[in-house]
């Protein structure tokens, strides 16, 4: 997942992740798929199961193993944007682009997509170090 999330600033096509058109970083760290309207709409069309149109819904980050079933990434989304943020910043001589060292990180700042401790859930993320 990080590998695609990373492949146009690999291309030298964006200088960031978050500036790239069409992957799920993007849309995980801002939204545009409002996933409880879509649910909506599919249930008035008995069409639960499938989803046609261009945005698909993500699956969502749970944090870590537990015991019980899981539904969701078992991986926190602090943890994976520490990761897409540091591997995107290796330079690797057979790629054109990578993230810049004065880039500021993938994420400093965004209301609701964080979840945890502190200030409502923001968090401030420093190379591999996270704040809250």
């Amino acid at each position: 997942m990080a590998y695609v999330d990373l492949n146009s600033v690999r291309a030298g096509i964006a200088a960031t992740p978050e500036e790239s058109q069409h992957i799920s970083i993007r849309e995980r760290i801002t939204p545009r798929f409002n996933l409880a309207q879509a649910v909506r709409e599919q249930m008035q069309m008995d069409a639960l199961l499938r989803f046609d149109g261009k945005v698909k819904p993500l699956l969502h980050f749970e944090g870590g193993c537990v015991q019980a079933e899981q539904t969701g990434i078992p991986f926190a989304f602090e943890d994976y944007l520490a990761l897409v943020d540091y591997t995107g910043r290796a330079i690797d001589p057979r790629k054109k682009g990578a993230i810049a060292n004065a880039q500021s990180p993938i994420l400093l700042f965004s209301p609701g997509c964080i979840r945890g401790p502190g200030a409502g859930g923001r968090a401030i993320l420093v190379g591999l170090e996270q704040f809250t």
